[in-house]
């Protein structure tokens, strides 16, 4: 069953214990599993309206929908993306093909929760993209937000050698804590819980992995540590 979970995408059908389960064992999409349960203890009430805006396929909208929560808003580039959205959840009614370079079709203080993940990097206009999440949230509204640590320490390393940082040509821009805090905070927000991840220090690394014929772990990194271990910053924002 293992290596079902690590194969297999989810559908539309799949329990929340097997998304989850899918989550944890793809690095690539772990931080929608950090972010998700971040948003599970916020229990929010099911009247409350959710912008997604950069879709993480159907598996974040799935996830809402198990938590109860179906006033979603959903924003992507990419239409494939919301083409797929459309297929596996038939909802939300409210979608929208944009770029995020642009102002967001929002209302001012219209929603309660802006899920963001893996998104801002791709945004060459990223403080006026957060400055205008800000401005369509409620008052006391909170922005779930990912991205990912251009300081990680297997980064410096590259960068040290003369490697290109990161994703180059698809990431348009690269943050470190503190320049990433920074722009939060003059965009309005503060963070107010953390849930970042990464994998342990110089051990976890693809010559162990393939001794031992494991996947890579991921873990929470505490705040102190994150400007050096965490992979993806995984925030939890309020408006202030």
């Amino acid at each position: 069953m293992s290596s079902k979970i690590w194969l297999d995408a989810p559908t539309k059908d799949s329990s929340e214990e097997y998304i989850l389960k899918y989550l944890k064992y793809n690095h690539n999409r772990i931080h929608i599993l950090y972010a998700y349960n971040l948003l599970k203890a916020m229990k929010l009430g099911p009247d409350s309206v959710i912008a997604e805006l950069g879709c993480n396929g159907h598996l974040s909208l799935n996830l809402f929908k198990k938590l109860g929560l179906t006033k979603i808003i959903a924003a992507d580039f990419d239409k494939s993306v919301l083409d797929e959205i459309r297929h596996y959840t038939q909802w939300p009614d409210r979608i929208y093909n944009i770029d995020f370079n642009d102002p967001l079709p929002l209302k001012d203080e219209s929603v309660d929760l802006v899920n963001t993940l893996e998104v801002v990097e791709h945004i060459v206009r990223a403080e006026a993209y957060l400055k205008e999440i800000h401005r369509a949230l409620k008052k006391g509204g909170h922005l779930l937000i990912s991205t990912p640590n251009h300081a990680f320490y297997i980064s410096r390393w590259r960068a040290l050698k003369g490697d290109r940082l990161g994703t180059e040509g698809t990431h348009y821009r690269f943050f470190t804590k503190e320049h990433f805090e920074e722009i939060l905070n003059d965009s309005g927000f503060e963070i107010v819980k953390r849930n970042s991840e990464g994998h342990i220090p110089f051990v976890d690394i693809e010559p162990w992995r393939t001794i031992f014929k494991r996947k890579r772990i991921h873990h929470h990194i505490p705040e102190f540590l994150e400007s050096l271990f965490a992979i993806h910053f995984v925030w939890l924002c309020k408006k202030i």
